[in-house]
């Protein structure tokens, strides 16, 4: 059975240079190019308003 879930590793560095990594589930799983760039942009602006502090993000998909 194929899912349609997409999970990602997410690793914030903030200005006092500590490094959070957690991981992050979206519902759907991006196919083309331009609905992945969406979904990172999705995930970027998650993390600036969640860790407003931020100063690098990093956004990896996890391969099942």
């Amino acid at each position: 059975m194929q899912t349609t879930t997409a999970t990602y590793n997410i690793r914030v560095e903030t200005c006092d240079f500590k490094v959070i990594e957690f991981q992050r589930t979206m519902p759907t799983k991006p196919t083309t190019s331009k609905g992945i760039k969406a979904q990172n942009n999705k995930l970027k602006q998650w993390v600036m308003k969640e860790l407003p502090y931020y100063s690098r993000i990093e956004i990896t998909p996890v391969d099942c």
